[in-house]
């Protein structure tokens, strides 16, 4: 109700809440009465699909976290694009949702570098710091659409 005390239409909100149990049962509660949430700190396709299950807006899986992880596990500098674990997290995710009519967002976030956010071409949303917009528009590498969902509602 503060919203409107200050005149902010329901419409203009979004809340930002991580996607722990509890944030995904106040998202849930928040979404039904037409209060739009982003669920953040996903890691796993649990965690998305159980954002989805709750009807969320959108949510923002971090890439780059998955990735620092992994690189420390494994004790490894990098991997190649295509073979990065957060990307391969977010695109399992994203197909997912298509396949099974999910509606909600997918919204790629927290990039360590561009290649990460080029194998995820075709993600609902990508949230991008200025500094990798800046390398992205510097860059005459062709980007090719990754992500397609009509091809992943068929997989």
């Amino acid at each position: 109700e503060l919203y409107k005390e200050v005149g902010v239409d329901k419409s203009r909100i979004l809340i930002k809440i991580a996607a722990t149990w509890e944030g995904i049962k106040a998202a849930e509660v928040l979404e039904k009465e037409g209060i739009t949430c982003n669920l953040t700190l996903i890691f796993s396709l649990a965690q998305a699909i159980a954002c989805g299950d709750a009807g969320c807006t959108l949510i923002s899986p971090f890439v780059g976290r998955i990735m620092d992880y992994y690189k420390k596990a494994k004790g490894v500098d990098g991997f190649k694009p295509e073979e990065d674990p957060g990307v391969m997290s977010v695109t399992q995710v994203y197909n997912y949702y298509k396949r099974y009519g999910y509606q909600t967002i997918v919204m790629g976030a927290s990039f360590r570098n561009k290649e990460e956010i080029t194998e995820l071409c075709g993600c609902d949303r990508l949230t991008i710091s200025p500094g990798l917009l800046d390398q992205l528009a510097a860059s005459e590498e062709p980007v090719e659409k990754k992500l397609d969902a009509s091809k992943a509602a068929t997989m």
